[in-house]
């Protein structure tokens, strides 16, 4: 299902938005929907950040649990046979 919404928006947004649905060979409205679809995207990203950087600061990692990482980041790389390809 869909909905039509009229938006009104200023001669200089109107001659962009013209200008990229040339560009992309789009419709204005593809080109809108488009755009909110990425905005929509940045949003969540951007609370989804957010929310792992709260509960880093609720929980920060443990001085053993980052020792265990570096641990573990030295015994990969020590096992990397680092083989040339060619």
């Amino acid at each position: 299902m869909s909905n039509q919404v009229n938006i009104r928006l200023d001669d200089a947004t109107v001659v962009q938005l013209d200008g990229w649905a040339v560009i992309r060979s789009s419709s204005r409205p593809e080109i809108i929907r488009e755009a909110l679809a990425a905005w929509f995207k940045q949003l969540d990203d951007e609370r989804i950040a957010e929310e792992y950087r709260r509960a880093y600061e609720e929980f920060p990692e443990t001085e053993d649990e980052m020792q265990q990482a570096y641990d573990n980041a030295h015994r990969l790389i020590e096992e990397e046979p680092w083989e040339r390809p060619w």
